[in-house]
């Protein structure tokens, strides 16, 4: 159990290569979310009429709601839990195995969604929307990373110029 109580398997550092790309994708959504923290603070209307701005928010969002994609679709194809290319399935099957409680596993589905408008639908993205998120959702990426973190097992890094 975890210090939330939920169970999980634990993918050890035994898999290095499967927790180097985890760890890749949790570096994406860090620096995503350094810059989406910096461009917080505006008023609506302010950040509304600066395209570059919204622009800018938007490929962060959904590059950052990329790399949870990645992350949740390569835990479920390592930990064999789905076949379907559905990454809310996949989502789902991970909360279902105790990586996530139900009420994240459903906002993480939303942003997936969110993350599809961006894509496929572009001239239908609600720029409202969007300032919402910026201002009040990205907490969600927070504990996204928490809850990755607390069921991947890093591997020991080694002190750099340590003497043997």
């Amino acid at each position: 159990m975890s210090a939330m109580g939920f169970r999980y398997p634990i993918l050890s550092s035994k898999c290095c290569a499967c927790i180097d790309r985890i760890a890749e994708h949790q570096k994406t959504i860090k620096e995503n979310l350094r810059h989406l923290d910096a461009a917080r603070g505006r008023s609506e209307n302010d950040f509304l009429n600066d395209k570059d701005a919204l622009d800018a928010t938007k490929y962060r969002l959904q590059t950052a709601i990329q790399a949870m994609m990645d992350i949740s679709n390569h835990l479920c194809a390592r930990l064999n839990l789905v076949t379907t290319q559905d990454t809310g399935e996949c989502v789902r099957a991970l909360q279902a195995q105790g990586f996530f409680p139900q009420d994240h596993a459903t906002m993480y589905v939303k942003m997936i969604r969110f993350r599809n408008v961006l894509v496929h639908l572009y001239g239908e993205v609600d720029n409202k929307r969007v300032y919402g998120i910026l201002e009040n959702e990205l907490d969600y990426f927070r504990m996204f990373l928490m809850e990755i973190d607390a069921v991947v097992e890093k591997p020991r890094q080694e002190k750099k110029g340590r003497k043997k």
